[in-house]
């Protein structure tokens, strides 16, 4: 093996050194590339986070696969099946959701995946809720029981972080909005209703968005070294609090600054109509404990 090559033992190494324990979430966001040579490929990354939190904890990962009406010539453009469509967000997180003991949520874009003794509950009725909708698997990994649900995120940038997404759904913030998906059903296209979509612009896709220097200014995000890369962690109900504290200090804060980005700009225009209604869905957030 060549001394570059990163080992399963390096990657768990470096969650040990985050504050991962055994019985804890990750909800991981992953670049197998980012690794150069990791030992096992893929299949080794999954390895690694699977025994960072051993039998009793939980793995999540995003499985999304944009297959909205309208798409393009690949995978943008034909009907979600859960059991064969396969995750747009890397080779990490389609080899994931494929393992014989993973459940995989069925929402028709923003599908996630899980291994741990409560996956398949934790995913079920996704096709019933809004994107993220609180009652749906991505409040349920944040809220998890047990050891708290940590982000991480492997040789990625927290631009990438769904979790934020989750946030603006659970605050209804009014640019969220609906689309229109492709599922199959009975081996036959079938148009459904999307809601609480995140299509348009936001600030945090950019690396040197405030929002990410909040964070690690505030200690809530840290990292660590693993091989030629970094690992991030960010505790996920502390995700939560400071991106609400964040909104309701300046409203539109996971918005763009761009004076000429139309989707930012009315977005915060709507929002500063609706701080009553925005505060009271944060306390309900923190009320459901989904938040420190």
């Amino acid at each position: 093996m060549p001394e570059s090559t990163v080992k399963k033992s390096d990657l768990v190494a470096s969650l040990r050194a985050l504050g991962v324990v055994p019985g804890q979430t990750l909800m991981a966001h992953s670049s197998l590339s980012a690794f150069g040579s990791f030992d096992g490929g893929a299949e080794g990354v999954i390895d690694a986070l699977l025994e960072a939190v051993g039998p009793q904890g939980h793995v999540v990962m995003p499985s999304l696969t944009a297959t909205f009406k309208g798409g393009g010539k690949d995978i943008m453009g034909f009907a979600f099946n859960p059991k064969v469509t396969p995750s747009r967000v890397g080779k990490i997180t389609d080899l994931f959701w494929r393992r014989p003991n993973a459940a995989r949520s069925a929402h028709p874009t923003h599908s996630i995946a899980c291994i741990g003794p409560k996956a398949a509950e934790w995913m079920a009725g996704h096709d019933k809720t809004s994107t993220f909708g609180w009652d749906g698997p991505y409040a349920k990994y944040v809220k998890s029981d047990g050891a708290p649900c940590t982000i991480v995120f492997l040789g990625v940038f927290p631009n990438c972080n769904t979790t934020l997404h989750a946030i603006e759904d659970w605050l209804d913030l009014p640019y969220m909005g609906d689309e229109t998906a492709i599922v199959e059903v009975n081996g036959q296209p079938k148009e459904v209703k999307v809601t609480k979509s995140p299509m348009g612009c936001r600030g945090f896709y950019r690396k040197e968005d405030r929002h990410h220097k909040l964070m690690e200014q505030r200690g809530i995000q840290k990292s660590v070294p693993c091989g030629p890369t970094v690992i991030r962690a960010l505790p996920a109900r502390a995700c939560v609090a400071e991106t609400i504290r964040q909104e309701l200090e300046t409203p539109g804060a996971l918005l763009c600054l761009r004076t000429d980005c139309k989707f930012c700009t009315e977005g915060r225009s709507q929002i500063v109509t609706i701080v009553t209604e925005v505060r009271a869905r944060a306390n309900e957030i923190k009320a459901r404990g989904l938040s420190d």
